[in-house]
């Protein structure tokens, strides 16, 4: 049977429910999360390619700004957060591969998390039975992924940003 709502009244909503299985829920996503960011650790490494963004990162630190020979005005680097983010590490005094690769791993870590959080909560609004962290536990398992999660690139950033993005519009009442 299919329910309208009369006008002027919103639609009724089902309850939330929790998983039937939280516990196996909850250990599925732990050891995504786990395997996942141990994986893309074990596999470290940075292209070539962040040296752009290095270069331009620590002449602004220098107070040349965003530049990558001094006194020429060219833009060369597509990633205008990821780049400014290394600055703020390099200003700290950390070594921009290092910090880079840390904050990949952070990223890819969080959209992990965001892939069971999702599954989470689009298992409580569906009539599912089982509820499993299925996009978590197949990022984790992805070796392309987790071997650019450490890239020294924005690529996990990115995709934290998009999936952080897609979970705030999609959650129940958001405009």
């Amino acid at each position: 049977m299919h329910f309208k709502p009369r006008p002027g009244r919103p639609a009724p909503t089902l309850p939330p429910r929790t998983p039937p299985y939280p516990a196996l829920f909850a250990t599925l996503s732990a050891i995504a999360l786990a395997w996942g960011v141990a994986q893309a650790a074990r596999l470290a490494w940075v292209s070539d390619d962040a040296f752009i963004s290095f270069r331009y990162a620590e002449h602004l630190v220098q107070g040349l700004g965003l530049v990558f020979n001094p006194g020429e005005r060219v833009e060369g680097y597509s990633n205008f957060l990821w780049t400014a983010g290394v600055a703020l590490g390099m200003k700290l005094g950390f070594d921009p591969e290092r910090w880079s690769c840390l904050w990949g791993l952070a990223a890819y870590g969080g959209s992990i998390l965001l892939l069971a959080l999702l599954a989470l909560r689009n298992g409580h609004q569906g009539r599912a039975g089982l509820i499993l962290p299925a996009g978590a536990l197949i990022a984790a398992a992805l070796p392309d992924w987790q071997r650019f999660a450490t890239s020294g690139l924005e690529t996990s950033l990115y995709t934290f940003l998009l999936l952080l993005g897609y979970f705030l519009v999609s959650r129940p009442g958001a405009r």
